[in-house]
C-alpha cells in the first residue's frame, strides 16, 4: 500500500539524506530501485522481501508504543531517535544492513535496473 511504500522511502531517505554532498534515496531513485530489485527470484528466495516489510512492522509497532503515533506523523528527529533504538537489535541491525544495501546497489548499478 501507499503508507507502505512512503514508511520505506522515508527510512531511506534517513539512511541516504540530502546532505549537499551527492544524491540522496529520492534523487536516485532508491525506493524505485527497491520495487524491482525485490521481485529478482534469487532475492526472493532469500527472504528480502519478507524480512524488509517486517522491519517496517517493527518500526510502526516500536513508534507506537513508545511515541503513541504511526512513524510517519512524527518528526524527524523523534524518527531518528527510533531508527538508532531499532539498529541497537540484532534483527533491528540486519534490517537496516538490507536497506543500505539496497541503497548502494540503487547507487552503483546500471540505471536500467531502475535506480
Amino acid at each position: 500500500t501507499f503508507s507502505i511504500s512512503y514508511k520505506f522511502s522515508n527510512v531511506q531517505q534517513h539512511l541516504l539524506p540530502d546532505d549537499g554532498d551527492g544524491p540522496d534515496a529520492k534523487a536516485i531513485n532508491a525506493y524505485g530501485y527497491l520495487e524491482f530489485a525485490l521481485t529478482d527470484a534469487k532475492n526472493i528466495a532469500d527472504g528480502d522481501p519478507e524480512y524488509i516489510v517486517k522491519g517496517i512492522g517493527w518500526l510502526e509497532d516500536l513508534s507506537k508504543q513508545s511515541q503513541g503515533d504511526s512513524f510517519l506523523k512524527l518528526p524527524q528527529d523523534k524518527q531518528s531517535q527510533l531508527l538508532e533504538r531499532i539498529a541497537a537489535s540484532s534483527p533491528g541491525e540486519n534490517w537496516l544492513s538490507l536497506l543500505i544495501y539496497y541503497l548502494t546497489e540503487a547507487l552503483l548499478l546500471d540505471p536500467i535496473y531502475g535506480g
